[in-house]
């Protein structure tokens, strides 16, 4: 009985060794693996509870406030749906809203340690172990977005279009939570079976959705207050077409070609 468990506890130390020891002789059943049976690779169990609490943001906001999230995807995808919201009011003093968009920065952060991982583009981890190199990538992402807001209202007095800026940041929320919860599943594989394709496939899906939402807050902000060209030129060209084009070429760089 101690040793089925010694045998138990030490089950992920198993080494994987040809028969030849035991038959006293060489034969043609060579073994293919040398060396542990288990391997960790990016799964650490860190990363699963980053999983768990994305998922977690979703469950709550879900079994809480599951009229509240039907109205985001309606809104997400029907302009009327939006309007009515943008009439409501309140979205960024909502709970739901922090939840859904917690969610997001979670896995956006997750898809960059995980492509960051699997191209070799990280520190020695003596230096900077996964777990802290993934919470500066968290808040990297955060303040990231607090400066985008921030610019945003900036741009806004200068050019005087508070209410169109305020409807782009709804769309801007609402779009990115859209993108948390689609992202999720996809990441979450990356992370147990990390492929070149997986990860292609991924930052196809952000790029993609990043698309749509910049179309659609242009078109949002030009209806809600007839916005000039000058200015989405300007706002699209510096805010979110360049971090698109610097993400598109190192994916052509790094991910197609390498």
């Amino acid at each position: 009985m101690i040793w089925a468990e010694d045998s138990l506890l030490h089950l992920q130390d198993t080494l994987v060794a040809g028969s030849e020891a035991f038959y006293g002789s060489p034969h043609l059943l060579v073994s293919v693996h040398d060396g542990l049976l288990h391997q960790d690779g990016m799964a650490a169990g860190w990363i699963l509870v980053v999983i768990l609490i994305a998922g977690l943001c979703i469950g709550l906001s879900r079994y809480f406030f599951a009229e509240r999230v039907a109205q985001f995807f309606k809104a997400s995808f029907a302009v009327h749906y939006f309007n009515q919201m943008e009439r409501e009011g309140g979205l960024f003093n909502e709970t739901v809203t922090y939840l859904m968009f917690l969610n997001y920065l979670l896995v956006f952060s997750l898809m960059l340690w995980v492509t960051m991982q699997l191209f070799g583009w990280v520190p020695a981890e003596d230096l900077i172990p996964p777990p802290v190199l993934y919470l500066l990538l968290l808040l990297g992402a955060t303040l990231f977005f607090l400066l985008k807001s921030l610019f945003l209202g900036f741009l806004s007095w200068v050019f005087n279009t508070r209410k169109a800026t305020q409807g782009y940041l709804k769309n801007l929320f609402l779009f990115n939570q859209l993108k948390g919860l689609v992202l999720l599943p996809v990441v979450s594989v990356l992370v147990y079976h990390p492929t070149k394709t997986g990860l292609l496939t991924a930052w196809m899906l952000f790029a993609v959705a990043g698309l749509i939402k910049v179309a659609r807050g242009a078109l949002l902000g030009h209806r809600i207050s007839g916005l000039s060209g000058y200015y989405l030129i300007l706002y699209l060209c510096s805010i979110e077409l360049a971090p698109l084009l610097v993400m598109l070429k190192a994916a052509d760089k790094y991910i197609l070609q390498g």
